[in-house]
């Protein structure tokens, strides 16, 4: 009887055929499990207050936006967070708008179900099987015969976390509001929607929280390969307008107090709430030194990755740069996969993340949802990926964060990362050697 229960439950988690029943049922408990959050678990005040009594600032008329302030220090986000917060904070009751917190708590709840909703259409697309696969496995790619790249299962690990459900219904972070319009854009992106579309809300989630351009340096690449280097200048001009639109009070104001203030690279994060590189000493920490290290090692994983993985089809290399950007694509060009393009913009914003000074608990919204699609992107065993995707959670549910927990996250951090680089390159897929004995090309 157990063996029976055991295979079923192991055929769901890992046969295709599975996904939509899958995927309908962890979004209705998700739904149960949100509702649950927020009427059971007491709210936790961190920066809600003093979101409210910035936009209130805005809502009386003040456009400088160096004079927005509240009780933890000034506004350092771009513009698209005022106007966001200012209509959040006006649906709560009293003054200050937080004496009512459920409805915003009730938004939030639905805004986690609804990227979650977001994410798991990313995935379905993203693992659409090409063509000569196997019709059975239609909503996923193959790395050879009878292995899917995206088994249900990964929806399962969507719905797997503590710590996400606080930071959304209990924390009213703006993180999970600026990561929303990126999934949005990702959306639209492998629907072969507007290029313009997916500017725009790129550009919408950028304006909540500057984090969201982790994923630009992929955006762009993709952009280029889809349309050339000249068809993507008005696309960027679509991003740069909403930022300038939503801005326009405050640049008129003071356009250099607001590019300082919004746009604000220097910042130096406290030390006590960081998660990652607990380990090292505060004044280690908080050095130019350390920030220079992880800034460098940024650029050059990023180029990296830019270089030998993600040109692959021009070629690789410098010379690849060179072609990618004086070759527009064919008018019969064969689209981009939106499985590489998932993984391009994933594996950006994820390297972002690994080489962050500071992770607070709410920046574990950056990339928690693309996790599982980066554990089935790797060449790494299920026991290492459920390993890594649980020695992340865990570091994530330590408060305040320790030496080990942080070592625990850097540890997982560079296994997945060297994980994707040791996986296929762009253009390529994956296959065991008694299926198709060597790497061809996707079709």
């Amino acid at each position: 009887m157990l063996r029976l229960v055991w295979e079923r439950l192991t055929e769901v988690a890992f046969s295709p055929r599975w996904w939509l029943v899958v995927a309908v049922v962890v979004g209705l408990a998700e739904v149960v499990l949100n509702a649950v959050v927020v009427a059971k678990v007491p709210y936790t005040e961190i920066d809600y207050t003093t979101y409210c009594q910035q936009v209130a600032l805005v809502s009386g008329g003040e456009r400088n936006y160096l004079a927005l302030r509240g009780d933890t220090g000034p506004c350092p986000y771009p513009a698209g967070y005022v106007w966001a917060y200012t209509a959040l904070c006006s649906v709560a009751d009293g003054t200050d708008g937080v004496a009512s917190l459920l409805p915003i708590q009730i938004f939030f709840a639905g805004l986690h179900v609804a990227t979650y909703g977001l994410v798991a259409y990313i995935y379905s697309v993203a693992g659409r099987a090409h063509k000569h696969d196997h019709p059975a496995l239609k909503l996923f790619p193959r790395r050879g015969a009878g292995e899917a790249i995206l088994p249900p299962l990964v929806l399962v690990l969507l719905a797997a976390s503590h710590r996400i459900h606080s930071i959304f219904a209990l924390r009213l972070f703006n993180d999970p509001v600026a990561m929303f319009f990126v999934y949005a854009s990702i959306a639209v992106l492998v629907s072969r929607g507007s290029d313009y579309l997916v500017m725009a809300l790129f550009s919408l989630g950028v304006s909540v929280k500057m984090n969201a351009l982790l994923f630009a340096p992929a955006l762009g690449i993709i952009m280029v390969k889809r349309v050339g280097m000249l068809w993507t200048i008005p696309r960027l001009a679509v991003a740069a307008a909403v930022q300038v639109g939503l801005a326009w009070p405050f640049l008129t104001a003071n356009a250099e107090g607001y590019i300082g203030r919004a746009f604000d690279l220097s910042r130096v994060f406290e030390y006590k709430w960081t998660v990652n590189l607990k380990f090292l000493p505060e004044p280690i920490f908080v050095s130019k030194t350390t920030a220079a290290v992880l800034l460098a090692g940024h650029a050059g994983v990023l180029a990296l990755f830019i270089l030998t993985r993600w040109l692959h089809a021009q070629g690789g290399g410098l010379a690849g740069v060179w072609r990618l950007l004086r070759t527009a694509p064919p008018a019969d060009a064969p689209p981009l996969s939106p499985y590489h393009m998932v993984r391009m913009l994933f594996v950006s914003n994820f390297i972002g993340v690994v080489f962050a000074r500071t992770l607070h608990y709410q920046f574990y919204s950056w990339y928690f949802h693309t996790l599982p699609f980066l554990l089935w992107a790797t060449p790494l065993p299920l026991v290492a990926r459920l390993a890594i995707f649980a020695a992340i959670e865990y570091a994530f549910n330590v408060f305040p964060a320790t030496t080990a927990s942080s070592g625990i996250l850097a540890a997982a951090h560079t296994l997945l990362l060297v994980g994707l680089f040791v996986g296929p390159a762009e253009g390529e897929r994956l296959c065991r050697h008694d299926d198709c004995g060597s790497r061809r090309k996707l079709e």
